[in-house]
């Protein structure tokens, strides 16, 4: 009975090394196959986070720009460089990256922001006609993340009252 089990076993002996190679080889590639999974979820993740991130910086500039507007000196600035509404020929007040209202060295976002005077109109509602009138204004903002792809571009109108003498 033992030299059955051995004579079995010898013809047997390169039988086991090549299933165990075979077992290793697929379990390497199942691994490998998760490891690319698991990173493109995780690009996948941050690009997400990453455009909500722009969205909510270019909408809090936005908000920004328009408490900025409540300023006189500010509406006249505006008014200034964009005087005409049209906008191909007059582009309006652009400001910089650094100079924007939620600006912050530290952050990897990059902001520019244009407000440009479209035309007057009728005053926001609240306002009487004969005497006020509307300002008609659109805030631009464009953020975007240093060193990729992503970018939120957002744009906003506004109808500012005036007195109608202005």
């Amino acid at each position: 009975m033992i030299t059955r089990k051995t004579s079995g076993y010898r013809k047997s002996q390169g039988a086991v090394l090549i299933v165990s190679l075979i077992l290793l080889m697929v379990m390497t590639l199942i691994g490998v196959s998760a490891i690319d999974t698991s990173t493109l979820q995780s690009q996948m993740t941050r690009n997400s986070l990453y455009a909500r991130n722009l969205y909510q910086k270019s909408l809090s500039e936005i908000e920004a720009q328009y408490e900025k507007m409540k300023g006189s000196q500010y509406l006249t600035n505006v008014l200034t460089a964009s005087p005409l509404p049209s906008k191909d020929n007059d582009p309006g007040l652009s400001i910089p990256d650094t100079a924007v209202e939620t600006y912050d060295a530290g952050d990897p976002y990059s902001q520019s922001v244009i407000v440009s005077f479209s035309g007057n109109g009728p005053p926001p509602s609240g306002y009487s006609l004969g005497l006020f009138i509307g300002k008609n204004f659109e805030i631009d903002s464009t953020s975007s993340v240093t060193g990729t792809g992503s970018e939120s571009d957002q744009t906003q109108g506004l109808n500012y009252p005036a007195p109608a003498s202005d």
